[in-house]
């Protein structure tokens, strides 16, 4: 058999295709066509009706009135804030905390 590890470029383990400090997508996220955008903004004010129509349909599944009443309000009002549950010591020392203590915090 064959020596597998000169199949392997130097200097870079399994799952580490890229060199260090080397981004594996340079560019960043592709941009939106700006045909598309102009397409879908020009839909929107027919899609909220449709969201309005189903909402108001006594007839429609009681779920599907849910999300398309909730799709309205988010658009007209924004998304409700969501609300963090977080425990502050202001009282102990950054340093005085150890590295286990930090990991209990974090299990809460």
């Amino acid at each position: 058999m064959g020596d597998v590890t000169k199949l392997r470029p130097r200097g870079r383990g399994v799952g580490r295709p890229f060199r260090k400090g080397q981004s594996g997508n340079p560019s960043g996220r592709a941009k939106t066509p700006p045909e598309f955008l102009a397409q879908a903004r020009a839909s929107a004010p027919e899609a909220l009706q449709v969201a309005i129509t189903l909402m108001r349909d006594e007839a429609a599944d009681p779920k599907l009135r849910l999300q398309a009443a909730a799709l309205v309000l988010d658009r007209a009002y924004g998304k409700a804030p969501q609300q963090i549950e977080s425990e502050v010591n202001l009282n102990a020392e950054v340093r005085s905390v150890t590295v286990a203590e930090l990991m209990a915090m974090a299990d809460r």
